[in-house]
């Protein structure tokens, strides 16, 4: 990966962000995290790993991630009844996989993940819970299982809002009551863990061969892209923001007919289609400018 530095970070944070100390998937085919990727995002990864290019800027939540990570390890070492930062593996599928947890407490089983997130994400999660997160932590329970030949009792996030501040309380009934949120997530049975991973493994098989045929690579699907949803925007002459927005043409046309009625010529009312964006391809996806996919919808305003 090659870096830019645009903002002038300084050369202590740059540093920490080159160091060989990132992340590493160890002794498996395919880590838990790999798993959980688009197989097109994971392999255009691998394929283009030297010309990826990325802001030193763009790292600075994750290193802030790692040194809490760090921080949480030191102090848990020689723990009792708890396990920190330990890497374990599973064979499966003819694939060995793995994953590395954050926390497991020995004496009740119950695996735990840090994650410094944002306020918005652990309301969402809270509210519509959050897939990924859920089938993450699924995945360490079935490798604590099948390493320690236990049965998980629970699954938490332990969520470190970095942009928790009081004055949220006094504005939103829903805001988190402190800076650190214990998030339960569901946990699954063993054998929909272990069909769950096996599906996830095929999947990336099968992308794997299509690379390897010089195949087209599959799509991933407007979830996995965080994609929105198309709007029209009810809007006024002269007025930058919206009257109203609406999913779809026909409600805009009924609400200028029904709530606006004849005023709305008087207003110079017109409708505006906003195309839904993919949020992770536009401004998340490291190997957007490799992908095709990306570069296709660009060009049809996407």
């Amino acid at each position: 990966m090659k870096f830019t530095n645009q903002y002038d970070i300084p050369e202590e944070i740059v540093s920490s962000i080159e160091s060989p100390n990132w992340y590493d998937k160890g002794d498996c085919d395919i880590s838990a995290t790999g798993l959980l990727q688009p197989p097109r995002i994971r392999i255009l990864n691998q394929k283009y790993k030297d010309d990826i290019t990325q802001d030193y800027s763009d790292r600075i939540w994750m290193l802030l991630g790692s040194a809490v990570h760090a921080i949480l390890e030191n102090s848990n070492q020689g723990a009792e009844n708890k396990i920190t930062e330990e890497r374990m593996y599973a064979d499966l599928g003819g694939k060995r996989i793995g994953g590395q947890t954050d926390s497991i407490c020995l004496k009740d089983s119950i695996v735990k993940d840090y994650k410094c997130t944002s306020v918005y994400a652990v309301k969402d999660c809270l509210k519509n819970g959050k897939p990924e997160w859920e089938a993450q932590l699924n995945i360490y329970a079935y490798l604590y299982a099948i390493n320690y030949d236990v049965e998980v009792s629970a699954l938490n996030i332990i969520a470190i809002c970095r942009d928790w501040n009081k004055s949220g309380l006094l504005r939103d009934r829903s805001y988190p009551p402190c800076a650190v949120v214990t998030i339960d997530i569901p946990l699954w049975t063993k054998q929909k863990q272990e069909e769950f991973i096996l599906d996830r493994i095929n999947l990336h098989e099968e992308a794997d061969y299509m690379e390897t045929m010089g195949g087209e690579l599959p799509l991933c699907s407007d979830k996995e892209r965080w994609k929105r949803d198309d709007v029209w925007a009810v809007m006024k002459k002269n007025r930058k923001s919206a009257l109203r927005l609406f999913n779809s043409k026909t409600q805009a046309h009924t609400y200028i007919a029904e709530d606006l009625g004849q005023q709305s010529d008087e207003m110079n009312i017109y409708i505006e289609h906003r195309k839904g964006e993919s949020v992770r391809c536009k401004s998340y996806c490291s190997v957007s400018n490799f992908c095709n996919q990306y570069k296709k919808e660009s060009v049809n305003g996407g």
